[in-house]
C-alpha cells in the first residue's frame, strides 16, 4: 500500500477518470530508461575511462542532451544525477554480473529501516522496512553527495512536486525505490525496469500514482 500523490495544477498525470499515461509522462519515462542504461557507465567514454582507473569517484560530464550530468561511483554501485527540461533525475546502476558484492546484495534477505532524509538512529520518525542489500548504497558518502545534488536541482524547479524522477534497472530499480523513501519529501516520481521487490509491508512514503514499475513478461524463445 502506497500513499496518494497530492494534486497539482499543471500535472504530468491525468487526474480525472482512470489513470492515464500522458504524452509528457511518457517522455519522462523514456528519459528514465535512457538514464537507467547510462548508469552502468560503459556507454559514456569519460566514465568508462574513469572506471578503468578507480572504482570510487564523482565525475561531472558535459553531454549535449542534458543541462547537467554527474556520475557517483562506489564500485560496484553507481548512480547518475541529471537535469533536463526542468526535471531532475537520479538513476541507479543494476546488477554487475561479475560482481560478487552485487549478488550478495541481491540475495541478502535481512531487513533494514529506511528513514526520509534523516538519521536512522532517530526512531521517532516514520520509516519503511526494506531488504537490507538494496539499501547498502546508503552507507556510501557518494550517496549523500548524489542526494544533495538532487535536492539542489529540485530547489530550482517551477513545480517541486513534479520535478524529481528516481529510476533504475534491475537492482538499480530496487535502489531507486529505497532512494525514493529517503527523498520522499521531494515527492519523487519512481520509474523502475525489471525491479525485484525491495519493500516489505506497507510504505506510505512512496506515492502510489507516481510509481511506475515496468516488468517484461515475454519469455525468450
Amino acid at each position: 500500500r502506497f500513499s496518494p500523490r497530492p494534486a497539482a495544477d499543471a500535472s504530468l498525470f491525468e487526474r480525472e477518470g482512470p489513470p492515464q499515461l500522458t504524452e509528457r509522462l511518457l517522455t519522462v519515462i523514456l528519459e528514465a530508461a535512457t538514464l537507467s542504461d547510462m548508469a552502468y557507465g560503459d556507454t559514456v567514454p569519460e566514465v568508462a575511462a574513469k572506471m578503468n582507473e578507480t572504482g570510487i569517484f564523482d565525475l561531472e560530464v558535459s553531454h549535449p542532451n542534458y543541462d547537467s550530468l554527474t556520475f557517483y561511483s562506489n564500485e560496484p554501485d553507481m548512480g547518475v544525477v541529471a537535469s533536463k527540461g526542468g526535471m531532475c533525475y537520479g538513476a541507479f546502476r543494476g546488477t554487475v554480473p561479475s560482481s560478487l558484492v552485487d549478488w550478495g546484495q541481491n540475495f541478502d534477505l535481512t531487513v533494514r529501516r529506511v528513514y526520509p532524509l534523516t538519521d536512522e538512529a532517530q526512531s521517532g520518525y516514520e520509516y519503511c522496512t526494506v531488504r537490507a542489500g538494496f539499501a547498502d548504497f546508503l552507507d556510501y558518502d557518494s550517496s549523500s553527495r548524489a542526494m544533495a545534488k538532487i535536492v539542489e536541482c529540485a530547489a530550482s524547479c517551477v513545480d517541486p512536486d513534479e520535478c524529481v524522477v528516481i529510476t533504475g534497472h534491475s537492482q538499480g530499480g530496487a535502489n531507486a525505490v529505497v532512494a525514493s523513501i529517503v527523498a520522499s519529501r521531494l515527492n519523487p516520481i519512481v520509474v523502475t525496469f525489471g525491479q525485484p521487490p525491495a519493500v516489505l509491508g506497507d510504505c506510505d512514503l512512496i506515492p502510489a500514482d507516481g510509481t511506475f514499475r515496468f516488468v517484461n513478461y515475454i519469455e525468450a524463445e
